[in-house]
């Protein structure tokens, strides 16, 4: 799936033994639908990528550092109902796994700069009458990393994905960061896939 952006795309890889498979529509006025996300982020904000390093002489293991980590960087707040098993790597580099239920949730850093990144995928769900998970795990990860460009992908049902993408960026905008370009493609058996990219307010105001 194309962007605006030579150095960004997605590639959705899918398989069914149903080809003509279709989505039920719901009847009732309220209920949830599963949706996965996974967030890509380069550049990232040096004084918080600085919190991804370990001290010199540290002397923890590497889940002890990485449980530090977590504390201090607000991961912990993503899904404060998640059981983490986090890591920390030496000198630098973070990863995480997160299980909450059926949900999961996974977090991978390379803080050093000049080519910082930073990547979250989770599994959810959202009520048709309420968006906040999604707003919600958003705005914690753009706050734990204020990357430089953002790229998010959400898979989702077909019923759903017209709304998506104001969703993402709704959700966002707020933080400083400018939807660029989105594609939105339907697959079966997995339903539709909105895919968008970002960079900072200020990109596009220093380019005039």
């Amino acid at each position: 799936m194309p962007s605006k952006s030579s150095s960004h795309s997605w590639h959705v890889f899918t398989a069914t033994q149903d080809p003509h498979h279709h989505h039920h529509h719901h009847d009732q006025l309220s209920y949830e639908l599963p949706y996965t996300m996974e967030i890509c982020m380069t550049e990232l904000d040096p004084v918080l990528a600085g919190k991804f390093f370990r001290r010199s002489g540290d002397e923890k293991s590497g889940h002890s550092a990485g449980k530090e980590m977590t504390e201090l960087t607000g991961i912990n707040e993503i899904n404060k109902e998640a059981f983490i098993c986090d890591f920390a790597f030496d000198p630098c580099g973070y990863s995480m796994n997160g299980m909450d239920g059926e949900l999961y949730s996974t977090i991978h850093v390379t803080p050093e700069d000049g080519y910082s990144y930073a990547s979250f995928e989770c599994a959810g769900l959202v009520n048709n009458d309420d968006d906040d998970d999604i707003v919600h795990v958003l705005r914690k990860v753009v706050q734990i990393f204020r990357p430089g460009t953002m790229s998010v992908s959400i898979t989702t049902c077909s019923e759903y994905n017209n709304e998506v993408w104001r969703k993402v960026a709704g959700a966002v905008e707020p933080l400083g960061m400018k939807c660029r370009s989105c594609a939105v493609d339907q697959f079966p058996a997995i339903g539709s896939v909105v895919f968008q990219t970002f960079t900072p307010l200020r990109w596009k105001n220093a380019s005039k």
